[in-house]
């Protein structure tokens, strides 16, 4: 074997074991993600009134830690002025499609990753700080 193959197959071997190790990262990461789910219950989720999501078929399940929390002062908080979790959430179509989308979501709970919503139902919208969000309940699975 000349030099030339033998530094591309030791940069051929790096590359595997850095994708194993990158592998084993993210399973135990997705491990972690199943640890404590949101405790059972109905919860506030604000929507952006842009994204798809079908009330009657699509599943909300978080994903990833929260971002940060919005002060919501106006007709978007249901308490008056609150705080609410900037999350992501990937929406699962559970009608039959089967396609998911992720899409930032308010909670107002700092919901754990890999918790759960079905059973949505709209109760309107809101607009806050130039935004308009459909105002959706979900209750954990």
């Amino acid at each position: 074997m000349d030099a030339l193959t033998e530094v591309v197959m030791s940069k051929v071997v790096i590359g595997m074991a850095g994708a194993a190790a990158l592998a084993a990262t993210l399973i135990g990461v997705g491990r972690q993600a199943q640890a404590q789910p949101a405790e059972v219950g109905t919860y506030d989720l604000l929507v952006p009134q842009e994204l798809s999501l079908n009330l009657g078929a699509d599943m909300v399940v978080f994903i990833g830690k929260s971002s940060g929390t919005v002060l919501l002062a106006g007709a978007c908080s249901p308490t008056g002025a609150g705080l609410f979790v900037a999350q992501t959430a990937v929406v699962i179509d559970t009608g039959g499609k089967g396609t998911a989308r992720i899409s930032g979501i308010l909670v107002d709970a700092d919901v754990p990753n890999g918790t759960r919503f079905g059973s949505l139902g709209q109760n309107g919208t809101c607009t806050e700080n130039g935004i308009t969000y459909r105002k959706v309940r979900g209750t954990v699975l």
